[in-house]
């Protein structure tokens, strides 16, 4: 007998509006991200992450994409 798993789902069964769902279960739960948000101003890591993360050298095309930071 094969067990299903219940922590991952397939992506292609998840619905339309499943991550707005998930996030406004988590907001109604009280969610501590949205707490810490509110209380830090993260934009003030933003220039020090853009230098870090943007590199324009690339010794070549394999590998992970960078980052977006916006």
């Amino acid at each position: 007998m094969k067990k299903g798993s219940h922590y991952r789902r397939n992506q292609s069964s998840s619905s339309l509006f499943e991550h707005a769902q998930t996030l406004e279960a988590l907001s109604k739960q009280g969610n501590p991200l949205e707490f810490i948000s509110e209380m830090i101003d993260f934009e003030m890591f933003r220039p020090i992450l853009e230098s870090k993360l943007q590199t324009l050298e690339r010794k070549s095309n394999a590998g992970r994409r960078p980052i977006n930071p916006y």
